[in-house]
């Protein structure tokens, strides 16, 4: 396959010697006008630029998702440490015999949520 190459400058379709693939590509770039030649070019920049631009797009997007993220994680750690500190205020209000509707009025908790601490 490799001497039939070399005597007639093409390769056979059938051909599976090892490497004739590589010169099958280059030839097919050998035989392009320039016009199809630079088109050619212009199409392989075309999908550096969108490869480039899918992982610079999916990166942003992984940012901006990791940042939602942590700001809805923290705001909802914050409100459980506020619900927290009201359950244990309510019971140390409790504790101390203050009456029921004292401890909803100062830690705005329901009645059932007193109830249940």
């Amino acid at each position: 396959e490799w001497i039939y190459y070399l005597n007639t400058g093409n390769v056979a379709e059938e051909s599976t010697a090892p490497g004739l693939d590589e010169v099958r590509k280059h030839l097919e770039l050998d035989r392009m006008t320039r016009d199809e030649l630079n088109a050619y070019y212009r199409h392989l920049d075309n999908v550096v630029i969108l490869k480039d631009n899918i992982y610079t797009e999916r990166a942003e997007g992984l940012a901006e998702g990791l940042a939602k993220g942590l700001e809805e994680g923290l705001a909802k750690g914050l409100e459980e440490g506020r619900k927290k500190a009201k359950i244990e205020l309510a019971k140390s209000l409790l504790v101390d015999g203050m009456p029921i509707e004292f401890v909803i009025k100062h830690t705005g908790l329901s009645e059932d949520e007193i109830i249940q601490v």
